[in-house]
């Protein structure tokens, strides 16, 4: 955060913007918006982060990223961080109870906007099982292949996303898969419980069976 601070700290007083849109997790722009007399909005990207999170263990980071864009010591994130707009995305019902989401916070519902690129080749069934463990973080693909042959016994198809192959006629691997349009024909999704797999099954209305 301190050498993006560093960059957008002269690039925002070349550009004067009127606000400044960030995500939660990101408090370079933060940061730089205080500096600068600016409005600023934050979107949740992931689990809310609490004032003692930001802080934990000591906040030596927080105050190293103040100093750099030379704001005080006492301007921190349990004042600052969420003093516009947090544009909350998760169903309140995904946060913990200790959890209290700003008095600034707006609740959104997410679009997730993946229909673009060449069209995607769709298996030819009435229905099927969608099965994604993260494009992200690495998995132990030997297992994928083998949860997906095993479905794959007692659905029409099985979309993996995955680049590994195909362990059976009616399993569909692809790299990458447009959620939001495969959504629709699927009878339940086996994930690892990822953001924007669980968000956007619960707005189609599909089960979801999760592994985290």
């Amino acid at each position: 955060a301190v050498p993006l601070a560093h960059a957008l700290l002269p690039l925002v007083k070349e550009w004067d913007p009127d606000l400044i849109l960030r995500d939660s997790t990101e408090l370079a722009g933060w940061a730089v918006a205080e500096r600068c007399n600016l409005a600023h909005a934050s979107i949740e990207v992931g689990m809310h982060w609490t004032p003692e999170d930001w802080y934990r263990p000591d906040g030596s980071a927080l105050a190293a990223l103040r100093a750099a864009v030379g704001l005080p010591s006492d301007c921190g994130p349990p004042t600052t961080l969420y003093r516009y707009l947090h544009l909350g995305t998760s169903p309140p019902g995904f946060l913990p109870s200790t959890i209290r989401l700003p008095i600034s916070t707006r609740l959104a519902r997410p679009v997730f906007h993946d229909d673009y690129g060449d069209p995607f080749p769709y298996p030819i069934a009435d229905e099927w099982v969608y099965l994604a463990f993260s494009t992200v973080y690495r998995v132990d693909e030997d297992k994928i292949r083998t949860l997906a042959a095993n479905l794959a016994e007692s659905f029409q198809h099985v979309l993996v996303s995955g680049s590994f192959a195909s362990p059976a006629a009616n399993v569909t691997v692809a790299p990458y898969i447009p959620q939001s349009l495969v959504m629709s024909r699927c009878a339940v999704v086996v994930c690892h419980g990822g953001r924007n797999t669980v968000l956007t099954a619960l707005s189609a209305g599909v089960p979801l069976v999760c592994a985290p």
